[in-house]
């Protein structure tokens, strides 16, 4: 699977099952982040280097009008896709770039998807203060997710490899048996409407593990600093 950003592919990285069938269950994270009581003292390997409220309100703001963009190109590549594979005599070398220009696509949103939540969680549980500084509202943390469910990084992960299952093992495949000879538009197809119906899920959990991720970081943070900073203890904000 091409790696188009950094972010995604740390999210989907993992094992395909051996058969390749898109079926992990995951059983969701229903309620916040465990807490233990850690020292106050910043931990040696913290950066205290603050995350300025004006950057990340620009940050917000660019990713608002990226994350109302991204549906629709991503419906545009799909329904080029489609188009082809109505065609009465497909030319499958056709559908294989098409499907590369739909996958990017796929991978775009979901960059966009995972920095509009990402920003939009911080500025929920910050106050902007002065000398252009986030205040962490300590009140808040750690959270849970208003409407859904949580997941873990680990669960997130069991699900990216029925992403990849779908990608490389199934509708690539598919493809690429096509420009070798076979007529296999009917299992392209119903590949893809399973692909999209395994997206809306998948999207879900990404969000799902923001929340999950974020509450734990904020709340960690919280103990011994009283502005966002960038931490990397183990993660960076």
């Amino acid at each position: 699977m091409m790696t188009l950003f950094i972010v995604f592919c740390m999210l989907c990285s993992g094992c395909i099952s051996e058969d390749g069938t898109p079926a992990t269950t995951v059983a969701p994270t229903t309620l916040p982040p465990t807490t233990t009581v850690t020292p106050t003292t910043v931990p040696p390997n913290v950066i205290t280097t603050p995350l300025y409220a004006s950057d990340l309100q620009e940050k917000m703001a660019e990713a608002e009008i990226a994350y109302a963009a991204a549906p629709a190109n991503q419906q545009e590549r799909l329904e080029a896709l489609q188009a082809l594979l109505d065609d009465h005599d497909p030319d499958y070398e056709e559908i294989y770039e098409a499907y590369t220009d739909y996958e990017a696509a796929v991978l775009e949103y979901q960059y966009v998807l995972y920095r509009y939540y990402h920003t939009s969680i911080l500025l929920e549980h910050t106050t902007p203060i002065e000398g252009d500084l986030l205040a962490l509202k300590k009140d808040t943390l750690p959270f849970g997710r208003p409407h859904g469910d949580m997941y873990t990084f680990g669960e997130l992960n069991m699900k990216g490899e029925d992403y990849e299952s779908y990608t490389d093992r199934l509708i690539k495949k598919l493809i690429l048996k096509g420009i070798d000879g076979e007529d296999t538009r009917d299992e392209i197809i119903g590949g893809l409407e399973a692909f999209e119906e395994f997206l809306t899920g998948y999207h879900d959990m990404i969000i799902g593990y923001l929340y999950y991720d974020l509450s734990t970081i904020l709340f960690r943070q919280s103990l011994y600093s009283d502005i966002l900073i960038h931490d990397c203890n183990p993660t960076c904000i």
